[in-house]
């Protein structure tokens, strides 16, 4: 999704509530104008590398070739 985001719009933002780790939901926000994430209460925003994968605690991954 966030490379998918990506291709549409030139900011990408993953915020979460909770902890930045462990099983969490989280919210993806697209925008065509830079956010201050900083003013966004009680979200913290979520680093996603280039092909990093946002797996969920039922994914099993097997190959992915």
């Amino acid at each position: 999704m966030d490379t998918t985001l990506k291709s549409v719009y030139p900011y990408v933002y993953v915020f979460t509530k909770g902890e930045k780790h462990g099983l969490q939901n989280l919210t993806i926000v697209g925008s065509k104008k830079s956010l201050d994430y900083k003013k966004v209460i009680g979200q913290h925003i979520v680093k996603v590398n280039e092909g990093e994968l946002i797996l969920d605690g039922d994914t099993k991954i097997r190959n992915l070739n």
